[in-house]
């Protein structure tokens, strides 16, 4: 299971990334997209900085207003990566949201979906 992520501009359209998808997010079926699946594994990790909702916090949203705890939770959990990517260590949870903090800060407009 895994939480399917995408950054969509006003007309629903998956905006182009710059993004190597590196740090644990995986490319959805390897387009170089806004689109990520990062592992539930990391979903403990993420309910202690999105609130309790944990990583769908950001649902909805526009990609400006999720910038600031985006960029804090990358800060506290750190990105450092441990070797297995399904291992809920906090450098691989951190990691998995550096695109996702990239392309919102060249996207801010862009509104997250997260199913």
């Amino acid at each position: 299971m895994s939480y399917d992520i995408k950054l969509k501009d006003k007309n629903g359209r998956v905006y182009k990334s710059f993004s190597t998808h590196e740090g644990g997010t995986m490319p959805q079926e390897g387009y170089k997209t806004t689109e990520y699946n990062l592992t539930y594994n990391y979903g403990p990790l993420y309910r202690k900085y999105f609130h309790t909702e944990g990583l769908p916090w950001i649902d909805g949203k526009t990609a400006k207003e999720t910038q600031d705890r985006l960029y804090k939770a990358i800060k506290k959990l750190g990105t450092v990566q441990d070797v297995d990517y399904w291992k809920a260590a906090k450098g691989n949870a951190g990691a998995a949201l550096l695109p996702l903090l990239l392309d919102s800060m060249i996207y801010p407009e862009g509104i997250w979906s997260v199913n």
